[in-house]
């Protein structure tokens, strides 16, 4: 019996030893990703930073009267380049809240006025897969920081458009519900399998990593919501149903 003992004992700590070699390694893969991403981010800002500055340029008609397919075509880098711009933005956030150090400022927000914003910006991105924006916000004000509320909801109406089918809705919702303002993003796409629902939020999860998935994504925009909105006080989850659509809820806590 002390034999078994004494063998059993020897096992255990050998199991620890493993585990702690297994945690250390993670560890350090974790940090070498930020490491990553913060380097990525950093060094994508310039060269982005010229570029929407020229496409505006472009836009106000600076260097010379565009035709209406210069300006459509105008219109696609311009969409496109502020779609880079998030996703840069999500790779410096994601660090940034990995590291507890995120910055959030106190503004009052209006998120009827900034839903309509946000929609409106993605007008043309919309009609190109012939989707119908609809809108139905309560006039609720939050506090919070308005360059991150922006990040948050340009994310999730972005990928509502995005993953939904052509010819079809993508609609805002938002109502008070219990001293929050509860929104509800909803789209007509395929929906995601109730097996990856709880890992959505995941750093770097995609529910079709392939190389021949037909969107494509980075895996941070919904890690990096859920870190914002967290750090703003609220709460975010998903609901879908195969071959019906998915809906995002956000709830932020409004002024009092």
């Amino acid at each position: 019996m002390a034999d078994e003992i004494g063998k059993s004992d020897k096992k255990l700590k050998s199991d620890a030893h493993t585990l702690k070699t297994s945690f250390d390694e993670l560890k350090e893969v974790d940090n070498l990703k930020s490491e990553i991403l913060s380097i990525v981010s950093h060094e994508l800002r310039t060269p982005l930073t010229a570029i929407l500055g020229y496409v505006e340029l472009l836009k106000d008609e600076t260097a010379g009267k565009l035709s209406e397919k210069q300006k459509e075509f105008i219109s696609v880098i311009s969409e496109n380049s502020d779609r880079l711009k998030r996703i840069t933005d999500n790779m410096s956030d994601l660090v940034t809240v990995d590291n507890k150090i995120l910055d959030i400022k106190r503004d009052r927000i209006n998120l009827k006025k900034e839903v309509n914003d946000i929609l409106r910006s993605f007008d043309y991105f919309a009609e190109i897969k012939n989707i119908v924006l609809l809108e139905d916000v309560d006039n609720l004000d939050i506090k919070g920081d308005k360059s991150k509320i922006h990040q948050v909801l340009s994310n999730l109406i972005e990928n509502a458009i995005k993953f939904s089918k052509k010819q079809t809705k993508v609609t805002v919702m938002g109502f008070e519900d219990k001293g929050n303002i509860h929104l509800e993003i909803t789209d007509q796409g395929p929906g995601i399998p109730k097996e990856h629902l709880g890992k959505i939020f995941d750093k770097f999860y995609q529910i079709d990593s392939s190389s021949k998935r037909e969107v494509g994504g980075s895996g941070l925009g919904l890690a990096v919501c859920k870190k914002i909105v967290e750090s703003h006080g609220g709460s975010i989850w998903v609901e879908s149903k195969i071959g019906k659509g998915t809906t995002v809820h956000v709830m932020f806590p409004l002024i009092k």
